[in-house]
């Protein structure tokens, strides 16, 4: 049976088709990597995630899940398991103790519930969403897998942590000789308070 040959036109509406598929391929992995690039960015102004290399950041990028909240939203309870970080990246989150009393407002970029990953420590405090937000989500397995990938990011990782830990308790104790010098004897609960609001503004 003979082969029926396409005319000029029908090739060249083939090939036209074949050009459009192929610009808007293109244009999706331009805006993926604009995407990625914009996530980098905001990575990189997170203390723990300081001195990573580009290939890193995609590995955190890789595991992160974005999630939506509404505002009041509850985002995690005090007393709960630590199980999962969260990075704001739009809105406002507000910390509260259990008796209902504001500790702070955390505004992008803020990383919140970090610690117990690490430590593995009940949540200290309760969050919840102050206004609409959009949360990177990171998971403890998730983040120990990576881990287990690539020990050099693990390392550094951990030794932002060390270095954040350190520099709140230089604040701290900074803090505490300040008002040892002028609250009498029984008034350390003005150190506590002070300590972790001060503690919140450097988060």
């Amino acid at each position: 049976m003979r082969e029926l040959r396409r005319s000029g036109y029908d090739r060249r509406q083939g090939d036209s088709d074949e050009k459009k598929a192929s610009r808007d391929d293109n244009k999706d992995r331009r805006s993926l990597n604009n995407h990625y690039y914009q996530f980098i960015k905001i990575l990189k102004k997170i203390p723990i995630f300081k001195n990573l290399r580009v290939d890193q950041f995609q590995y955190i990028l890789n595991i992160c899940a974005k999630n939506s909240f509404n505002k009041d939203d509850t985002i995690f309870v005090e007393g709960e398991e630590s199980s999962e970080m969260y990075i704001l990246i739009h809105g406002e989150l507000k910390i509260t103790f259990i008796d209902g009393k504001e500790l702070s407002i955390i505004k992008p970029v803020g990383i919140v519930g970090e610690m117990g990953i690490f430590t593995g420590e009940p949540r200290s405090a309760s969050v919840s969403a102050a206004t609409d937000c959009l949360l990177f989500t990171i998971h403890r397995k998730e983040l120990f897998k990576v881990f287990e990938k690539d020990s050099f990011l693990a390392l550094q990782i951990l030794m932002n942590v060390i270095k954040d830990l350190s520099h709140k308790l230089r604040n701290n104790n900074v803090i505490i000789d300040e008002l040892r010098q002028v609250a009498f004897p029984g008034d350390y609960s003005k150190v506590l308070s002070k300590t972790l609001l001060e503690e919140e503004k450097d988060s």
